[in-house]
């Protein structure tokens, strides 16, 4: 991916992390990092971020929302939150 995988990350305005070890990252990002306890937390504040117009990502941009972690981590359930709680347009 070289510098198109470089120039993905220049533009991350923000993270959200869930888990132990995910804090750490958090941490590390500093301003614009946010971390969970839960998946469930993780997704009901993204989605109160977008269904309010938050502060996702940079002002007048669209937002891409890239959710990352392996098999074991179970992600998907967050991605299913979305999906579900996104078309039903409620809150998780």
């Amino acid at each position: 991916f070289g510098r198109k995988l470089e120039d993905f990350y220049d533009r991350i305005s923000r993270l959200f992390t869930v888990g132990a070890l995910a804090g750490a990252a958090a941490e590390a990002f500093g301003t614009g990092a946010e971390h969970f306890d839960s998946r469930a937390a993780l997704a009901e504040r993204l989605l109160a971020l977008l269904e309010a117009g938050g502060q996702v990502g940079r002002a007048g941009e669209d937002v891409t929302i890239l959710i990352k972690g392996s098999r074991a981590s179970r992600m998907d359930e967050v991605v299913r939150a979305l999906e579900t709680c996104g078309e039903e347009r409620r809150a998780c």
